[in-house]
Formats: C-alpha cells, structure tokens, sequence
C-alpha cells in the first residue's frame, strides 16, 4: 500500500492564510488523499525545560482531570482508535503514549483506572515485555484503544519492530489479572496468534459485547494492514474474562473493492451488548481513479462519491453483513449527499474580486467516526466541504460537520431521505469553519485533526453527543476592526495567523447535543472555554475522543494539550510535542447549561442548610446527578469534599448567596 508519510526537518513550512473575503482555499492546498503521518523514531538532541503552564478548564459545567503526560501526541491522532471506555459498573479506563522521561522512548503505555467514582489511578509501562524480541531496549508501543469490561481492564495496541517487510506492526493486549483493583498488567499476548514477518498490521480499533444472559465476553479488533493492503479482522471466540482467544486473521476489507490507492480511511469497529455492531471506512469503490478523475464500473453502478461504508453483525462480530452489490458493504446513498447540497448556495461571491464560484460538489476527509446505540442503528459522523471547481468554500451554517444515521432494519433497502425508513442526515451546528478556515503550522488546513467523535447514552437512544475539538475564534484585534463591528476594517487582505486577527485564538472542545436521535441539535457548548493568550503557550486541546457510552445528562470524553515548551522530534504539530492527557465529563442539558448556582443543590433558588443536608448525604453516599452533582461541587475543584462544605456554611453565616 502507498504510503503518503510527511516528514518535516523542522518548523520551516508556510503559515496559515486566509482570504476574509469569501474563506476559500485553492483545491491543492488541501490534499484530498488520506495523510498518514509516521512519527520519527530518532529524537534531537535536547529540548526546551521550560514547561508550559497546565490550563484547566473554564467551565463550570466541565470536571476534568489531567492524569498524566504523553511523549507526544500520536497515540490519539486517528480517530478509529478508542482509548477511553466506561463499563456499565462506571469504571474508566483509558490507555496512552506515557512520558517517561527525557530522551527515553516514545513507545512506553500507560494506563489510568477510575474505579466508582473514586480518585484516578495510573499504571506505568504496560506495555513492559522485558527485551523486546525484535531487539533494543524499549518497547514501541502505538495506536492504544481500551476495553473497560466488566471483570479486567483491558488495552490494545501495535509495536513498532521494524521487521519484515514494512514497519513490523504486531498488535498486542494485555489486561490486569487481578481485576480492577489490581495493579499487575501481564505480560502482552498476541492478537494475531499466527503473527509473521509478512504481516505489517498497524491502525487498530476494538469493540467489546458482552452477553448478560451467558457472562459470556466478545471481543473484535481491525487493523490496517500498511505493507499487504487491506483490513484484518480478528474475532474472540465466546470467554468468561481473563485471557481473551483469538482466531485467524480475516481480510475484512479487500484493497481490490476499493479505488485509488490513499483515498480510503482506517476501519472502525462499533457494538453494544445485545450483539449488534458496525465495521466502517470512509472510502471510494473499485472503479474510481481519483488521480485521473474517472468513474468506472463497478463503481459507476453505485457510487462515484467517497461516503461511508459498513458492514453489520447481529451475533458480536461472528458473521457480518452487507449488500452483496457492493461488496457486502452497506453505503451512504448518493440521494443523501444531493439533499445535503440542494439546501447549500448555488454560487460563492469573492466580494474583493467579484468573481462568482460555482458550487458543484463537496468533498470529507478522515477524521470520521462511526457507533451503534443500543438498538444497534449506526452513527455517522462525518466532514462535508463546497468545492468549485478550482477551491474549496468553507461556507459557515452549511459546510462543517454532518451527522448520518438510518434503522438498521431499513439499511439494505432504505427509503426516501429524512424520513423514519430511511438516511437521516443533519447539520451540527459547531462552529467547524473557525479552524477550517486557517491552516496548522504544517501548512495544512486544521481539518485535519480536528476529531468529531459521538458519544451515545447507554440507556436512551435518542440522546446523541458529538464531541469536537476545533476553535474559539474569540474578538478580532482592534489592529484590524478599528469600529469593533467584528468585521475586519479590510477584508480583502491576508493574514498571516488567526492569532494575529484574533489574539485569543484557541481550539478548545467543544459538543453538540441531541435529543431527538440526531435530527436537530439542542445545545452546542465550548466545555473548555481556554482564550489563548498571545506568547508561546497558548492552551489547546487537541484530538478529542469520546467514551462510546455517556448518559442523558453528561458526556466522557479525553483530549490531550501540548506543552509547547517540550519537543524532542522537532515537528511544529501539536502532536510532536510533549501532551498533558485530561479526562473527565461535562454536564450538557438539553437546550443549554444548568440554571442553578453553584450550591444551590435542591434548585430551589436559594442556598440554605437543605443544601447542606443534600451535600453532606452525597459526599456520605452519593445519590446526587445532573445539574445537582454540579451545583454540590461548590468550590468547582472538581471534587465533591468537606471543603463545599466549609465554602458554603461560609455563605449562609454570611447572610451571602
């Protein structure tokens, strides 16, 4: 398989533009291919000491806890990789690249556990299995995913061995054998248990189900394979907790189904615990030349379009299905896309030049996702951008992020769009262009890594979450809005940074909530609120990931925020640096955030000895949820202690509220 690797010496590329005018980039400044990035394994010689500081979140509704420290930011770059799971019992687990000192490695895990509720715990290294069998000192750990089942605590991930025919991918997992309270991770098992040097298996995603009725565990996991071409699946067969056994590998996604070369994403695992899950890419079909700009059969038969596909399992991943026309791949028909662009403009005015651009297509990049709810229908989401034919147009209210789902009853044959039989698509209002628009330090378009992961509540369907982290643009400098409309006083002019238009710049995590199963959005909020601050460490956050389970009221979610003091690599990108790892949850009411103050924990309107009453029986034994856990964390240190306590007696003695 082509690789298309970007390796930079060093923080020599362009910076970002953008044209105020009409927010269009030229079609070639923005490869349609998929990038894979393969980190450098050589580190410089010494890096920056001077630590940026840690930048917690601005709001209140948000509790998060930054755990630990990567030595960099690839272990959450793609977003088909799941590192954050929460069981039914509440227990997280998350799994990363763990810093672990100075000029050590880069490929050393680690671990964090919250166990009901109670304080983080983190595990270190792993990934540890002695002398690496292929040689050097540390192991090269890449790519981790988690499940949090019932039982043990488990982590996937692929070594870097540099052997055999490419890279030397070899997936592993292990697990903690003494449980959840344990600290003992064994040494890693094989997920392959026929792995050879001819086999290179690198992005990887898993998915868990477990059968209530049995006790019975299922486990799937896919992985990309970088040298032989092709997806590999491999299935569990049924286990009681512990050691998980694997079968043989199966070529899940065959390249010779597929287009060009560089044009098809990573595949994507999703399920629930009544069995039902989704194997996803975002691809072209066999037929389509992107190169040469052709469509031909059998691609011309289905779709000339690049658009989600997947296949489907009703028995944990046994057996999966899809349309036997399309190489057993259930697709996003073409209907779907054509409604979605019949509510787009027709046209685009560049108000410097007056050039009119025709708007005749639309393009989406990688960093998608895919999940099941518990009725097992998919949820896609994916990005859709205007093309002319020369530019993209990043056109706000219409390009961005769209959500995509469809009963999997009706999928092999749907029905008309937006209607119960069949697609339902919507447009999540997160405001996507304020870092489309601009370009990363790379010279590509913040696009790319800019995740949209969904979030499902575990015991209501129609609650949908998309969790994203893209920009707060902020207010425009007075250097270049001298009336303070928030219109620059020349629009036609470029500019070299959007944090020299907007001094407070900053990407920051951001959700989208639904209510009704993803037709409309009821709330959109920034859950991090961290302005930039115009020197050298502006706080971003960065490659967010969802658990795949949330609930009515709140959403889990991890992100990592570079400290751009630290760089052993010497690339520009976030992701090249040192990362702090922050996780936690976000209260997200349903058309808003919550209208009581903090302590008034009955919501009554006032803050009295009943409050204090309701805070002395939650920090005895829990009970509170929602807005009221929220309100009861009254000094909003993210924990819930004697301190409310102290804090609010204070405010009542005082005749205060």
């Amino acid at each position: 398989m082509k690789l298309y690797i970007l390796k930079f010496i060093g923080i020599t590329l362009v910076p970002g533009v953008l044209l105020c005018a009409n927010n269009k980039i030229l079609r070639s400044e923005l490869p349609k291919h998929n990038i894979k990035k393969e980190e450098p394994i050589d580190k410089i010689v010494s890096s920056s000491r001077d630590e940026c500081p840690v930048v917690y979140p601005n709001n209140s509704n948000s509790f998060l806890t930054q755990v630990d420290e990567s030595a960099n930011g690839y272990g959450m770059v793609s977003s088909v990789t799941r590192p954050l799971d929460v069981n039914s019992d509440n227990n997280w687990l998350l799994a990363y690249r763990q810093f672990s000192g100075p000029g050590t490695t880069h490929g050393q895990l680690g671990a964090a556990y919250l166990i009901n509720g109670q304080d983080w715990q983190v595990q270190y290294n792993i990934n540890y299995n002695g002398t690496p069998p292929w040689g050097g000192v540390y192991a090269q750990g890449r790519y981790p995913s988690v499940i949090a089942a019932s039982d043990y605590p488990y982590a996937f991930w692929t070594e870097y061995t540099n052997q055999g025919l490419g890279y030397g991918g070899r997936p592993y997992y292990s697990y903690d054998e003494f449980g959840w309270d344990g600290t003992s991770w064994l040494y890693p098992f094989d997920v392959d248990p026929f792995f050879n040097d001819d086999k290179d298996l690198w992005t990887g995603s898993v998915a868990h189900g477990f059968d209530a009725s049995s006790g019975e565990h299922h486990v799937s996991a896919v992985y990309d394979d970088w040298t032989r071409s092709g997806s590999f699946l491999f299935t569990s067969e049924a286990f009681e907790g512990g050691f998980i056994p694997f079968g043989s590998e199966t070529l899940v996604i065959n390249p010779a189904h597929l287009g060009t070369d560089g044009y098809s994403s990573s595949a994507i695992l999703s399920m629930n615990d009544n069995g039902h899950g989704l194997l996803g890419i975002d691809a072209i079909f066999a037929g389509v030349d992107m190169d040469a700009g052709t469509c031909g059969p059998p691609a011309s038969d289905l779709t000339c379009n690049k658009v989600p596909m997947l296949k489907l399992t009703a028995d944990y991943g046994q057996t999966w299905a899809g349309s036997h026309a399309a190489f057993d791949f259930y697709y996003t028909p073409d209907e779907v896309f054509e409604d979605i662009l019949s509510t787009w403009p027709s046209t685009q005015v560049d108000v410097c030049t007056g050039d009119v651009y025709q708007i005749i297509d639309y393009w989406s990049w990688y960093e998608f996702d895919m999940r099941v709810d518990q009725d097992g229908n998919p949820h896609i989401v994916i990005s859709i951008i205007a093309e002319s034919p020369n530019y993209f147009h990043f056109i706000d209210g219409y390009t961005g992020f769209y959500h995509l789902t469809i009963d999997r009853d009706n999928i092999a044959s749907p029905g008309a769009v937006n209607t119960p039989t069949g697609w339902n698509w919507s447009y999540i209002p997160l405001p996507a262009n304020n870092s489309f628009v601009w370009n990363r330090p790379d010279g590509y378009s913040y696009l790319y890594g800019a995740m949209a992961q969904i979030s499902l509540s575990r015991s209501n369907p129609d609650v949908v979450y998309v969790v994203s982290n893209i920009a707060e643009n902020g207010e425009m400098s007075s250097v270049f809005d001298n009336d303070g409309d928030g219109i620059a006083d020349n629009p036609c002019l470029y500019y070299d940074s959007p944090n020299e238009l907007y001094p407070n710049w900053s990407e920051d995590i951001w959700v989208a909530k639904s209510v009704d199963n993803g037709s409309t959005w009821a709330t959109v909020d920034n859950l991090t609120q961290t302005p930039g601050n115009g020197d050298d460490c502006p706080p971003e956050e960065q490659y967010v990931h969802t658990a795949h389970w949330s609930d009515d009221n709140s959403v889990r979610y991890v992100y990592q925020q570079p400290d751009w003091m630290f760089n052993e690599i010497g690339d520009p990108l976030g992701a090249d640096h040192k990362n702090r790892i922050f996780v936690g949850y976000s209260f997200v009411a349903d058309g808003g955030g919550c209208d009581n103050d903090q302590g008034d924990i009955n919501e009554d309107g006032s803050i009295d000895v009943l409050d204090i009453v309701a805070l002395v029986m939650e920090i005895l034994g829990g009970g509170l949820a929602d807005c009221a856990l929220e309100a009861a964390d009254y000094n909003t240190d993210g924990t819930i202690d004697v301190l409310d306590i102290v804090a609010m007696v204070s405010i009542i003695l005082g005749n205060r509220v």
